[in-house]
């Protein structure tokens, strides 16, 4: 299981970090993304490999004013 942004997910092992911020139908160019509380770099999240027990945390950004 991985938990993604506080909710547990099952079948994600294995997947690239990249995979999950395009399954969450985010664009890699307006998130940020951080693994087990380290940030990654966008070009780094396809080297990325998710496994058992990881934690993530996908931000978007939001514009207001």
């Amino acid at each position: 299981m991985v938990t993604v942004n506080g909710a547990p997910r099952e079948g994600l092992e294995g997947s690239s970090l990249a995979a999950l911020v395009e399954a969450e139908g985010c664009k890699q160019e307006q998130v940020a993304s951080a693994l087990n509380g380290t940030l990654v770099r966008r070009e780094e999240r396809a080297r990325r490999l998710l496994r058992q027990g990881d934690t993530v945390e996908i931000f978007r950004f939001m514009g207001g004013g």
